[in-house]
């Protein structure tokens, strides 16, 4: 009796890791890493030695680089190593003017379809009174976590996929 032979994989069939998984981990690491300060402001990358210390090939880290740079956290020099950004108060003040006036935007596009998420306003109201000074242990981390999903609820129901983009990119610097 002769067994049948195991099917070969379909092209259709889902694979369990994607070729971009790896650049995509990558990245979410090297933006962390910038945001928490692992990486000082103007500090060169040295792509060999980040690959080698996150166990990973160079090809993904530089994707994790040229993306880290679409959206400014990262400096691309012609032949030279990359730099992390280095920002200064000025940057910093036009990066809130720039995104006050935007979210105000967002919040007009948003202000209609807003009035109709009543569960999403009680999450939020209910994170705001944890938020209260004193009322918790956290409570510092407890307004900046209420801060960003405030934000980013009008963000996301602005239905304005530009406006949306952008301004999570802003939002990564003034985090």
């Amino acid at each position: 009796m002769t067994r049948p032979k195991p099917a070969s994989a379909s092209p259709l069939t889902p694979r369990t890791k994607r070729p971009g998984d790896t650049a995509d981990r990558i990245y979410r690491r090297l933006v962390e890493a910038i945001l928490a300060g692992r990486f000082a402001a103007g500090e060169v990358l040295r792509e060999a030695a980040l690959a080698r210390d996150w166990g990973v090939s160079r090809t993904p880290l530089r994707e994790a680089v040229r993306r880290a740079a679409e959206t400014g956290l990262v400096i691309l020099r012609p032949n030279n190593a990359p730099l992390v950004c280095s920002l200064n108060r000025r940057d910093v003040a036009s990066l809130y003017v720039l995104r006050e006036n935007l979210e105000l935007l967002a919040l007009k596009l948003a202000w209609g379809s807003l009035q109709e998420q009543q569960e999403q306003l009680q999450t939020l109201q209910a994170l705001a009174e944890q938020a209260q000074p004193g009322s918790h242990r956290d409570w510092p981390a407890l307004c900046l976590q209420f801060d960003r999903e405030l934000h980013s609820w009008w963000t996301e129901a602005c239905a304005n996929p530009w406006l949306e983009s952008t301004l999570r990119r802003l939002a990564r610097f003034l985090a």
